[in-house]
């Protein structure tokens, strides 16, 4: 039963009249048989009680609900009956007055205290409230009257994510579940605090018992998926879905979530899931896109633009539609047509590539003027997105090769937005290119002033420091913070190394410049790890290093410079 229907089943029927006046079908001959019956027995009421509730029905039949709830409100408190309670209970949730809603469950909790409902009511607005030690003592008041409890809702709240209340929750939920092993709901509630933690192993045995219990719960099984394929088991992960999906074969909802999963494993596997489904809903909006997308990823760009068309025809997914579009106008060798669409995309998550895109085909077609004109119109229709159209301009603009502009474009922004620190560092690394490593200096302690706990500022700062042999006992303290901060960040580890080298640290900056390339190799860390090792004389070795590093990048500057340089010496 739906939350509008449950509410239509309670209400007497002059509410439910008054609520299908704002939309809602009307209630069948049997909904209202049901809502008569489910009315409680008639019994007096003060003169001034039944005035306020006649009141009350009266403004409901006019569609004028806040009005009747009001009324219901006060005599919910005034009257303490029953039906009053639950009525203006379940009017408060369909007019989603939430703290009244939630007042009123407690109401009727403590009228009622044996009931399950409204117990579990004012639980879910406390959790929405993200009041989740309180949203705790009811789901344990649901587990006392053997009831659905909130166990699951309470782990996946948002208010969870804290890591004080996730250490705390997971702390109470562990001792629950000793106290109740067999308990369904705190086992999965468990095994999701135990996910989010990363600690996947733990959390799928928890699963795995609370499958042993009951081996149908969906949601169990559902998250036995999600445990598995987090837990780096895809193929495992999509075994149990398919399973799913087997034992109800005619639920698209469940077979939409199994051809997603397959787009990460199987591409034609999914297709043909897809491919399944539009059988029967050829026309769902989310149907056609996920099978424009897979179309797009099997490189069958004619299916793909023929099905990305129809959601435009729709008018469904349309920034999404013109992206791809124009993706698929540039694999097909048609820039013009490709700029046209990526200028169509107006929001979404694609709304920023489209226009790096868009202003990069402008560039490249010799219409750099004006597309910098297109991105001032852009940032005047966009104003949430001005700061970061800024940025795609003077991206754009240095990848290609035009940094004086570059720097133009970043400066005009650091005009309009004095204070934003992403500018700032964005300005800093193109003053380090100019070689005005003073002015990136000064624009890195800008950044660190503001945000002293920003690692890449750190790391930018404590490289260029050491890179140009300056400030070696900063760059050494910057860096060191940086690395507490992001202890594995490959950069920071080559950032690190090249510092200790320059400070004449060999053997500790040859073991960061070997784990930076471990993690992350590349021609750069080849290049420092190679002339560290090279100046302590493992001369094969470092030719090894930079052998590697030149298949990486085949003909690297960085290496064959660096290289001669050393040669020559």
């Amino acid at each position: 039963m739906t939350k509008a229907s449950f509410l239509l089943y309670w209400l007497p029927v002059s509410i439910a009249v008054a609520l299908t006046g704002c939309g809602h079908q009307s209630p069948s001959d049997q909904d209202m048989s049901s809502i008569n019956s489910a009315a409680p027995h008639a019994r007096p009421f003060p003169a001034d009680a039944l005035y306020a509730l006649l009141v009350a029905e009266t403004a409901a039949n006019r569609g004028q609900l806040d009005i009747a709830l009001a009324n219901y409100y006060q005599q919910a408190y005034k009257t303490r009956d029953i039906g009053v309670v639950r009525r203006a209970t379940l009017l408060a949730e369909y007019l989603r007055a939430s703290q009244a809603a939630l007042d009123l469950a407690q109401l009727w909790s403590d009228i009622e205290p044996e009931n399950p409902e409204p117990v579990y009511l004012a639980g879910q607005y406390l959790i929405a409230f993200q009041r989740l030690d309180l949203a705790l003592q009811k789901s344990r008041r649901l587990l006392e009257l053997d009831a659905q409890t909130l166990f699951v809702p309470i782990a996946i709240s948002p208010a969870a994510d804290n890591p004080s209340t996730h250490a705390s929750l997971l702390k109470d939920y562990q001792a629950l579940l000793q106290q109740h092993p067999d308990t369904v709901d705190l086992l999965l509630g468990n095994a999701v605090l135990l996910e989010q933690q990363g600690n996947y192993n733990e959390s799928l045995s928890l699963v795995e018992r609370a499958l042993k219990i009951d081996d149908k719960n969906l949601q169990t099984r559902l998250f036995e998926v999600d445990v598995l394929y987090k837990g780096g088991r895809p193929d495992k992960a999509v075994q149990r879905m398919a399973q799913i999906v087997e034992d109800d074969p005619e639920n698209s909802r469940l077979r939409m979530q199994y051809a997603q999963l397959l787009t990460d494993q199987d591409l034609e596997k999914a297709r043909e899931q897809f491919e399944y489904m539009a059988q029967t809903n050829s026309l769902d909006p989310d149907l056609l896109l996920a099978r424009a997308l897979v179309y797009y990823r099997l490189n069958n760009l004619i299916e793909a633009q023929d099905l990305f068309e129809q959601l435009l025809f729709l008018k469904q997914y349309i920034d999404t539609s013109q992206y791809y579009l124009g993706e698929i106008s540039m694999a097909s060798q048609k820039p013009e047509k490709a700029l046209e669409h990526y200028r169509r995309v107006e929001g979404g998550s694609v709304y920023l590539p489209a226009a790096a895109k868009a202003f990069s085909l402008m560039i490249q077609q010799n219409h750099r003027l004006e597309g910098q004109q297109w991105l001032v119109e852009q940032r005047k229709l966009h104003p949430d997105q001005a700061l970061k159209l800024y940025m795609v301009e003077a991206d754009t603009l240095l990848k290609s090769g035009d940094v004086s502009r570059s720097l133009a474009a970043l400066n005009d922004a650091i005009q309009k937005y004095p204070e934003q620190a992403d500018l700032y560092f964005a300005r800093s690394l193109l003053q380090e290119q100019l070689g005005n490593i003073q002015a990136a200096e000064t624009d890195l302690r800008f950044v660190l002033a503001r945000q002293p706990e920003n690692a890449d500022a750190l790391n930018a700062l404590g490289y260029m420091l050491a890179n140009s042999n300056q400030q070696l006992d900063t760059s050494y303290q910057l860096l060191t913070k940086a690395l507490a901060l992001r202890p594995e960040d490959p950069a920071i580890l080559d950032s690190m190394g090249w510092a200790l080298y320059r400070m004449g640290r060999n053997e500790e900056a040859i073991l960061r410049l070997k784990k930076s390339f471990q993690l992350n190799p590349n021609d750069e860390v080849a290049a420092h790890l190679g002339e560290v090792l090279w100046s302590v004389g493992k001369h094969s070795e470092a030719e090894s290093i930079w052998q590697q590093g030149l298949r990486l990048k085949p003909g690297s500057k960085l290496i064959t410079t660096t290289r001669q340089r050393l040669l020559s010496h």
